[in-house]
């Protein structure tokens, strides 16, 4: 038996949700989420009705690139994978640190 992958509009798949740009970070085009994290790859990619497989691979392309470039993940404590793997956590969490550090000292002071 085959597998619905939603390629064509098997069963299980919704017309209508046809789309191959990624949403912007603030909401989800899918579930219309707020949240970011709300979101997986299988929201983002696999629910939405792709017409041939070069579109599903363009599409998956662009997610995996946003959710490693763009999508903060709290378990990395707030940076993106590329941050961790070009060596930049650290100089980021410094930095917040002292922006963090500096505003509780001007809250103090007024």
């Amino acid at each position: 038996m085959a597998r619905d992958t939603g390629l064509t509009g098997e069963a299980g798949t919704q017309p209508g949700r046809q789309s191959t740009s990624l949403p912007p970070s603030s909401a989800c085009r899918v579930c219309h989420s707020s949240s970011a994290a709300a979101c997986s790859m299988k929201d983002e990619v696999t629910l939405i009705v792709r017409t041939s497989p070069d579109e599903l691979r363009s599409a998956t392309t662009q997610f995996v690139a946003w959710y490693n470039s763009a999508r903060y993940h709290e378990a990395l404590k707030n940076v993106t994978p590329d941050d961790v793997w070009f060596g930049h956590r650290e100089g980021i969490l410094d930095r917040r640190k002292t922006l963090q550090t500096r505003t509780l000292i001007v809250r103090r002071e007024h």
